[in-house]
């Protein structure tokens, strides 16, 4: 939400239903993108009766690339979870790739 504050561009946009929740549905413009990103929208989906976020969507063109599109939809807060920590073999060191606005 902070970026949906903090931007003067976002707006409310409508009453929607996500995953059964009653929410409000905020959208905007990112003002300062990272470095080689166009500024791209983004809409935020907020319960009504908890104010937890429920969904993002944002969409993003990169200077040189096709535009990326990314929708995380979030539930189940406070419900108990269980992790599996992968093994050496599935995971990979990323912090020395080079990712376009991903600080690379």
């Amino acid at each position: 939400m902070p970026a949906c504050r903090a931007s003067r561009t976002s707006r409310k946009w409508a009453d929607e239903q996500i995953g059964g929740v009653d929410t409000t549905h905020y959208r905007g413009q990112l003002e300062k993108p990272p470095t080689g990103v166009d500024s791209g929208p983004f809409d935020i989906w907020v319960g009504k009766d908890d104010g937890y976020v429920r969904r993002v969507q944002f969409s993003t063109t990169y200077k040189s690339k096709p535009q990326s599109n990314i929708t995380m939809d979030l539930s189940d807060f406070g419900k108990d979870v269980t992790v599996t920590v992968p093994s050496a073999a599935e995971t990979a060191d990323a912090t020395t790739l080079n990712i376009p606005g991903l600080g690379g």
